[in-house]
C-alpha cells in the first residue's frame, strides 16, 4: 500500500495532518508490513481505534512507552503535571514518591528519570496494567516499586511519602460520557476513565484523607483534574496549609497542587 492509497482510504474521517502522523507511526513502529496487515490497520483506523493501540507504542515526554487497551493513552496534560513536579522540586533529592493509578507507568517513570535520587512507588488495581508499567520500567531502566493495590480500600497499608501524585479516574460515566471522543470511550479502559458510579470524585476524597496521614511534613500532592469539577475537588483540601489550582496550556484548571 502506498501513502497515497492509505490517505485516500482515510481522508473522509481524518485530516491530512492526522493521516501523515498515522503513516509515520506505522512505518516506524510496525515491522514486517504486508498488504494484509496494512488493510487491517486501515480498518482499525476507520473504526476509530487509537493509533497508539494499533502500533502498541506511544510517546510521553522523552520516552517511548508500550501501551495496550489495559492502560490509558497518556495525554499532554499529564506531561504538564509531571513537569510541574519536576520544576517545583528540582533542588531536592532523595524524595519518596507515590503514583496512584499508574497505568502505563508514564508518570512514575518520568519522575524517576527526571528527578534526583528519588524512590518511586507506583500502584494500580489492575494486574494487566501493572504488567505494561513493569515492561516500560524495564525499557527505560527505571527502578520502581510496583504494587497491585485497591487504593480505595487498602491505602492504609502504604507508607509516608514526600510527594503524592495521581491522575485518577474522574469522569462521571452517566453525565460526561458524551464529552469523550468515540475512540476514547470505545477503546480506553473504563476503570481508568470513570470514577465510581455512586461518586465519580471518590478518589479525590480518599487522596485528601490519605494525605493527611501519609504525607511527610512539608510534603506535596499533585493531582490532575477534570476542569469541570476543579472547584468542587479543591473544597476537599481546604484544611491543607497551601492549595493552588493551576491552569494548563489551554487555560483550563487542570492541576491541583497542595502542601502539608
Amino acid at each position: 500500500m502506498t501513502k497515497a492509497t492509505f490517505s485516500k482510504a482515510l481522508i473522509d474521517l481524518y485530516d491530512s495532518r492526522e493521516i501523515d502522523y498515522f503513516w509515520r507511526c506505522i512505518r516506524e513502529d510496525i515491522s514486517d508490513l504486508n498488504e494484509e496487515l496494512f488493510q487491517e490497520i486501515v480498518q482499525r483506523l476507520l473504526d476509530q481505534e487509537p493509533i497508539d493501540y494499533i502500533t502498541g507504542w506511544t510517546y510521553f515526554l522523552d520516552f517511548k512507552l508500550k501501551v495496550n487497551r489495559h492502560v490509558l493513552i497518556p495525554r499532554p496534560e499529564t506531561e504538564e503535571l509531571v513537569m510541574q513536579v519536576v520544576q517545583d522540586n528540582h533542588d531536592c533529592s532523595g524524595l519518596s514518591i507515590l503514583d496512584i493509578g499508574t497505568g502505563s507507568g508514564c508518570i512514575a517513570i518520568s519522575l524517576m528519570k527526571k528527578m534526583k535520587d528519588v524512590h518511586v512507588t507506583a500502584i494500580d488495581i489492575d494486574s494487566k496494567a501493572l504488567k505494561v508499567a513493569e515492561e516500560n520500567a524495564v525499557l527505560t531502566d527505571s527502578d520502581i516499586d510496583f504494587l497491585k493495590l485497591d487504593f480505595l480500600t487498602e491505602s492504609e497499608t502504604l507508607a509516608k511519602y514526600d510527594i503524592i501524585i495521581s491522575n485518577p479516574p474522574y469522569i462521571a460515566q452517566e453525565s460526561e460520557r458524551q464529552r469523550l471522543s468515540n475512540s476514547t470511550f470505545t477503546y480506553e479502559p473504563d476503570k481508568a476513565l470513570y470514577g465510581p458510579k455512586d461518586d465519580h470524585l471518590q478518589f479525590y476524597k480518599e487522596i485528601a484523607r490519605f494525605g493527611r496521614k501519609h504525607l511527610t511534613e512539608g510534603g506535596k500532592i499533585y493531582l490532575e483534574l477534570n476542569p469541570f469539577d476543579a472547584k468542587e475537588i479543591a473544597k476537599y483540601y481546604e484544611d491543607y496549609p497551601e492549595i493552588e489550582l493551576i491552569k494548563d496550556l489551554q487555560g483550563k484548571e487542570r492541576m491541583l497542587r497542595l502542601s502539608s
